[in-house]
């Protein structure tokens, strides 16, 4: 005979399994009309209220303290539903196409991840009989994956990526303030020498931040969901370069510097940035005005910082030989 205890297994391992089948690479490469997209973000909107309302039922059938426990086939009866709307939101990913954005196809495919494992929580939860708070805090958590979803999820590739690069930018951002905010604290102090090379360092990781914040900017402008998404996803990929190669030269910069360090940090910093402003003038979403207004700038600015840093580095090496002799 069947017990609680195994209901509640199988409902688990069934949604442990769905949690691993949002995967971007199986969408199919097909049509993708703007119909079609508006369907996709309405039927999500509508599986993902079922499932709050599912996991609404379970938690009240499985009262931790209530005096009679439901019966077999009651608990039978709302898991049921429960993994039913599971695998419905798991389908109704599958009709994505790819051509709706890599971004946006990823950042759905975590979010729907997320619900899944919010849910399969709670189930493990109920199973062990917790209290009833925290049952209830379980079923808040999944309510709440659930009108994130809806609330905050991007409704295209545009703002996928854009997010994305948001949060790249945030990054860099971080790395300069903690730079900058260095200079103020006793304990990092840089010489003469490296003073110099500090100044056009944090120039080439304020043009990197720069860089972002005008995709960004072009994005928001001029950023077309029905035009080639593979424009915004290719853009993100050289975005998602700079914030790393941003952290090593940064961390060079520091006190004591070890000058053969930033010398090979910042020329790959400035690779990745020069094929950055190469692959936008190739996109929809910046025309050859754009470029040629702030394109041109931030294509003077590295070569600024970098004749800058350049002159540095010979001054140093001038000084270390004049030691030398």
């Amino acid at each position: 005979m069947t017990t609680h205890q195994e209901i509640f297994l199988q409902t688990t391992q069934i949604l442990q399994n769905i949690e691993a089948q949002f995967i971007v690479n199986d969408l199919q490469d097909k049509e993708w009309s703007g119909e079609d997209h508006v369907k996709f973000l309405h039927d999500m909107k509508a599986i993902i209220g079922v499932m709050k309302s599912e996991v609404t039922k379970l938690a009240l059938v499985v009262d931790v303290n209530a005096k009679k426990s439901p019966s077999v086939e009651e608990l039978k009866s709302v898991a049921k539903g429960v993994e039913q709307a599971s695998i419905t939101l798991w389908s109704t990913y599958l009709l994505l196409s790819s051509r709706s954005g890599l971004t946006f196809a990823k950042q759905w495919s975590s979010t729907c991840q997320s619900i899944a494992s919010t849910t399969r929580n709670l189930i493990f939860d109920l199973s062990q009989g917790k209290t009833r708070q925290r049952a209830l805090t379980s079923v808040g958590e999944v309510w709440q994956k659930c009108d994130d979803l809806i609330q905050n999820s991007s409704q295209d590739n545009v703002q996928a990526v854009i997010i994305e690069i948001k949060q790249q930018r945030s990054l860099i951002k971080d790395a300069i303030t903690e730079l900058e905010e260095s200079k103020q604290d006793p304990d990092e102090e840089w010489n003469d020498q490296e003073l110099t090379v500090l100044g056009p360092g944090l120039g080439l990781l304020k043009t990197a931040q720069a860089t972002l914040m005008k995709i960004v900017t072009a994005l928001k402008t001029k950023g077309d969901p029905g035009k080639s998404v593979q424009d915004m996803d290719g853009i993100l990929d050289h975005c998602q370069k700079l914030s790393p190669a941003v952290d090593e030269l940064a961390l060079t910069l520091y006190p004591p510097m070890n000058f053969s360090d930033i010398q090979t940090k910042s020329k790959d910093l400035i690779e990745l940035i020069l094929n950055t402003l190469t692959a936008l003038q190739q996109v929809h979403f910046v025309s050859n005005q754009d470029f040629a207004e702030w394109g041109t700038f931030l294509l003077k600015g590295v070569d600024h910082n970098k004749s800058k840093l350049d002159l540095s580095m010979t001054d140093v090496k001038l000084d270390d030989l004049s030691i030398k002799e």
